[in-house]
């Protein structure tokens, strides 16, 4: 641990670690003791925050020894098959968990009579019961069907999808589970950013009775309307779509430079990417579970109000 770059890289993983911890874990609290979080779009956030503190909680640590300090050939590689897996199943879920509240927010605001009339707490624990399930199977998928090495070597000093899957199973991966459901979410929100302002673009124009529509519209907009058994105003389904926005793009900024890293090094198949660029790349995809709440915080006044209240009794009980 005398190398000053381990012990940088440490204390980063180590700082990131404690603020998703915190911040997650505030989330989640103030998620079940405050109802006015407790809808859809609510529920499916604390539920990304579940994922980003497991992942934070477990698979970090994990990898904080992997990387910078712990030879795993002790272990063997039965013990760096289940720490590739929890990987995994853990970012795996947390991808799953975002398309998730994608969706919703699409629904939420491009049909929102249908989305009022069909989406309810039962189906919804359906859906994210399915979205862990499949990340599940994705993890342990190629340790009993296909897509796990065979030949992998028992003495290893680093855990990577290299050392355990196959070049096809690794590809599979990082396009089903990545750039298939970013491309898709890319999608879905270009389509709520043309649903959010499309009244303005409509007011472009001089008539009287173009500005009469774009009234009558921005009026329908405005009102309040029911999601998920809450009201919810055109305003605050616009700073929920700017905060998912916010999320999406940090999602996209953090995990692309890792995807395409572990790409290259498949398609070469050998590693040719320096091991400081790697660990780079690993710092700024533990950053993304550590950002999201903020993130929410700024872009949902109850989120915020949730979290003053909560810290504010914290502050209250230590004194």
């Amino acid at each position: 641990m005398s190398n000053p770059e381990t012990i940088a890289s440490v204390t980063i993983l180590s700082l990131l670690m404690l603020a998703s911890l915190l911040g997650n874990g505030l989330t989640i609290i103030a998620t079940l003791t405050n109802q006015k979080l407790r809808s859809i779009t609510g529920l499916l956030i604390c539920n990304l925050a579940v994922s980003d503190l497991l992942i934070s909680g477990i698979n970090l640590p994990i990898r904080i020894c992997q990387y910078f300090g712990i030879n795993w050939s002790a272990g063997g590689i039965s013990e760096c098959r289940v720490s590739v897996a929890m990987t995994l199943f853990l970012f795996t879920a947390s991808n799953t968990n975002l398309l998730l509240i994608t969706a919703d927010r699409y629904l939420g605001v491009t049909k929102p009579i249908k989305y009022r009339q069909k989406m309810n707490i039962k189906i919804l624990r359906v859906v994210i019961a399915i979205g862990w399930f499949y990340s599940f199977i994705i993890s342990v998928f190629p340790y009993f069907i296909v897509g796990g090495k065979t030949d992998a070597n028992d003495s290893v000093a680093v855990c990577t999808f290299q050392t355990v899957f196959t070049p096809a199973y690794i590809l599979f991966i990082e396009f089903g589970t990545f750039f298939v459901p970013f491309f898709v979410m890319v999608g879905m929100y270009i389509k709520i950013i043309h649903k959010l302002v499309a009244p303005t673009r409509i007011g472009i124009g001089s008539d009287n009775t173009n500005r009469n529509s774009v009234a009558r519209c921005t009026h329908k907009e405005h009102r309040r309307k029911s999601v998920g058994g809450k009201t919810m105003t055109y305003r605050q389904e616009k700073k929920l779509a700017k905060g998912v926005f916010v999320i999406l793009s940090v999602y996209s900024i953090s995990l692309i430079p890792i995807v395409i890293m572990e790409i290259i090094d498949v398609i070469n198949q050998s590693p040719i990417i320096p091991l400081i660029a790697i660990k780079i790349a690993i710092t700024i995809v533990y950053l993304n579970a550590a950002v999201n709440t903020p993130i929410y915080a700024l872009s949902s006044e109850k989120h915020r109000e949730a979290f003053a209240k909560l810290l504010r009794i914290r502050a209250i009980d230590r004194e």
